[in-house]
């Protein structure tokens, strides 16, 4: 058994303390701390992760490498309801250079998706670790397993 405190931040134009709500505490409640803890457990082969996710809400502005490093991986935030909030995540993932970096687009209505073009997103698929389009309505704990996942075979533990 494999026991890790991971520092995972959130950043990016969307709503991210809904999304932070959303993963620690599967709510639909927006966190009111920039700081949240998410418990997981991940069976991976023949091995198993205890993981605490320590969640922090940082703005676009505040980010640069030396931030970026101290974490196991960057969720980046946007809405699917405004695509301005693509344009800003293109903006913050060019500035993070080649980190594990994820784009989570969020919305609680997926009506609105093709605000979002599936296409712009795939372009950035040689930019990002992984890019994932949910619903509030939805759990949002397989999108976190595979992510999690992805950062131990990245560091190879």
């Amino acid at each position: 058994m494999h026991k890790f405190i991971w520092k995972v931040i959130l950043t990016g134009a969307g709503d991210r303390r809904y999304l932070m709500s959303k993963i620690a505490y599967n709510s639909d409640v927006p966190a009111t701390s920039k700081i949240l803890r998410k418990r997981i457990r991940i069976n991976n082969s023949s091995d198993v992760y205890n993981i605490d996710l320590m969640l922090n809400d940082i703005d676009p502005g505040e980010i640069n490498d030396s931030i970026a490093k101290t974490a196991a991986f960057i969720i980046v935030a946007a809405n699917i309801t405004d695509k301005s909030t693509l344009d800003e995540s293109i903006r913050i993932i060019k500035s993070l250079n080649g980190k594990n970096v994820y784009i989570i687009a969020l919305g609680d209505d997926e009506k609105y998706r093709a605000e979002f073009y599936d296409r712009e997103l795939e372009k950035l698929n040689n930019m990002v670790s992984g890019y994932y389009i949910t619903s509030l309505k939805y759990d949002i704990e397989p999108v976190i397993e595979r992510i999690v996942n992805n950062t131990i075979e990245r560091m190879n533990i």
